[in-house]
């Protein structure tokens, strides 16, 4: 054929650019504002706001407080309507941001400008009818305040500046002032964190497991923490958490939760009251047990400053069913903390999915043993990470592009006695597929076995299904037939669809990696992504069209196009020795390509191995 861009490969091209195209707009999340809404809190889903009243309704209370006091803002919805997300900021008259949301289960604070929280907005896109933030007055300031408020009933119906009738006022002496000493103390001011005796007797007369932080128990600043302690024949627990929810403790046989018991501790949120109930995990799904106090007495819990504390004694042997049973005595366990909301606080008592990784011990604990533990700790999930990305989004990349673009440059050049783009293509491919394996054995080592999650998420799936892909690769590629054998246009297409499709796919599946909780993965390591496809996008178009702009020059220089039935070459050249023309562009087009590729690689890897960026 005259023409290059009708090559059979073109076809395939575009499909291929399309779904790597379309991975974005399947894999929206609902995470709440970004920071770049702050000034004009308008949601980002490329749809004007609603002009009409809103049906939505945000107050307050108390209408006065003093500079650092706290205030709680409540946003609700009439009966017959429900909201998905929200955005709120508090607000000087001359519109300035100012103050602070207290971080807990129900927001995702934003940092708008230089202040750290001064924005809250929803983690996740259920329904919602009524909600009530926390919001700090900072400590300078004096005047009135209006709570300006963005809510979002779907993707396209939304309303912004939505504010309360009154505003609200802060006057008087600034509560933090009152106990700074006369004598200036450097340093910001650091509030005392509730519950704080409970670390008394940490690996003396009981033991002690917290997180996030591994050295947090030393410190007294964990997050979630429990305490256990062997005494006349049961044990007594403790249970401590920044939560307005629920906060649970479970006991596993390995670091997956599944046929585990978890005791927790929940807020009712209408009247701060504390229970302390039993609830087993089935696979991923939590049910509360039957006999909710189930061997359990001298339960009592408290509720203070965004904190719950709890204390319950519990019996040595815990039978659940013939089948199940907990013996604190005998057995050893891993030990879950998890954290999260309530999804009925009235019976029958439900809990919404915690929101967080759960913080699991680094090895199995004895309850009656006072000895420190570790934090397990998520190496091996991070370099399992890293691999694949070196390995999908860096050698395989390359390699197709060299096999696309590359059959006739060099050719004078030979390389371990075959041709340039043939030793770096297979270089590359074999590289990609030794990481792989590499990655997909760190992954199950660090599972135990196979993830659980491949019900709610296909990223196990797709990954297994990848890794099969680029093992077949190389085998097709050792029993393949000569060039110009009948046989050959079979090997040919199987190569180039195993090849393509094992690409698209492991893309796929890193953008599938976002939302496990085990990555941890910031919401920008989405847009590093989406960066990339974009300029693999970009690149390939260019090069499609460049070879189309050339036609005619490749054809009168006796270069024209085979079919895939034939070789699969992209050029056919009567004499070998003789470069196709362009190959100063191909060379500088390939340079940018590897380079951007690398600068992709490097910005997801620091990703991927410093996550989580900021616990929240």
């Amino acid at each position: 054929m005259e023409i290059p861009c009708s090559h059979p490969t073109y076809g395939a091209m575009i499909l291929r650019v399309a779904i790597l195209l379309l991975i974005p707009s399947v894999l929206s999340y609902k995470s709440g504002a970004p920071p770049s809404t702050c000034s004009d809190m308008i949601p980002q889903h490329h749809t004007s706001p609603q002009n009409s009243l809103s049906p939505y309704k945000v107050d307050f209370s108390p209408r006065k407080v003093q500079p650092g006091g706290k205030v709680i803002v409540t946003l609700a919805s009439p009966p017959s309507k429900i909201f998905k997300g929200f955005f709120v900021q508090g607000r000087t008259e001359d519109n300035k941001i100012l103050g602070s949301f207290v971080v807990d289960d129900v927001v995702n604070p934003v940092k708008c400008g230089d202040i750290e929280d001064s924005g809250a907005t929803h983690y996740n896109n259920e329904n919602k009818t009524i909600l009530n933030l926390t919001w700090k007055s900072p400590n300078n300031y004096r005047g009135n305040v209006k709570f300006r408020t963005t809510f979002v009933e779907n993707g396209s119906v939304f309303w912004v500046g939505v504010t309360p009738e009154d505003e609200l006022s802060i006057s008087g002496e600034s509560l933090k002032e009152e106990l700074i000493p006369d004598a200036p103390v450097p340093g910001e001011f650091e509030e005392t964190k509730p519950f704080q005796w409970i670390y008394e007797g940490c690996y003396k007369t009981k033991g002690c497991f917290g997180g996030p932080a591994a050295d947090c128990v030393r410190n007294k600043n964990c997050l979630q923490l429990v305490t256990y302690a062997y005494n006349n024949s049961n044990f007594d627990f403790e249970l401590m958490g920044s939560t307005t929810g629920w906060l649970s403790v479970g006991f596993s046989l390995d670091h997956l939760m599944g046929s585990d018991l978890a005791t927790v501790c929940a807020r009712n949120q209408s009247n701060s009251r504390i229970s302390v109930f039993q609830t087993w995990n089935e696979g991923k799904r939590n049910k509360v047990l039957p006999d909710m106090k189930l061997g359990l007495s001298e339960v009592y819990g408290k509720y203070e400053d965004n904190y719950i504390y709890c204390r319950y004694t519990s019996s040595p042997v815990i039978t659940i069913s013939n089948a199940e049973s907990i013996n604190f005595l005998n057995n050893t366990y891993y030990l879950f903390l998890a954290h999260g909301i309530m999804a009925s606080a009235t019976p029958p008592v439900a809990l919404r999915k915690h929101r967080k990784q759960p913080i699991v011990s680094a090895t199995m604990a004895s309850v009656t043993s006072v000895e420190e533990l570790g934090v397990a700790s998520t190496a091996l999930v991070k370099l399992h990470g890293c691999l694949m990305v070196i390995a999908w989004i860096g050698t395989v990349s390359v390699a197709i592009f060299l096999a696309r673009y590359f059959k006739q440059t060099w050719t004078e050049v030979v390389h371990c006695k075959q041709k340039v783009w043939f030793t770096w293509h297979r270089g590359l491919n074999i590289l990609t597929v030794l990481l792989t394996i590499i990655g997909f054995i760190v992954i199950f080592v660090q599972l135990n076995g196979w993830s659980q999650i491949w019900a709610v998420n296909p990223h196990p799936i797709l990954g297994v299904v990848t890794t099969i892909l680029a093992i077949l690769q190389p085998i097709m590629a050792a029993f393949r037939c000569h060039p110009g054998t009948p046989k050959r246009p079979i090997f040919n297409w199987a190569h180039f669809l195993v090849g393509n499709g094992a690409h698209i796919l492991a893309v796929i599946t890193l953008f599938f990696a976002k939302p496990l909780s085990k990555a941890q993965l910031p919401d920008f390591y989405m847009w590093i992504l989406i960066a990339f496809v974009t300029f693999h996008v970009i690149v390939f178009f260019i090069m499609e069209a460049f070879t189309c702009f050339k036609g005619k020059s490749i054809h009168s220089n006796q270069i024209a196009m085979k079919d895939m039935a034939a070789n699969g070459n992209s050029y056919h050249i009567n004499d070998p020795n003789t470069d196709a023309p362009g190959t100063r562009f191909r060379q500088f087009m390939l340079l940018l390509y590897s380079f951007g590729n690398i600068c992709f690689i490097v910005a997801l890897v620091a990703t991927i191995a410093s996550s989580p960026v900021k616990e929240q």
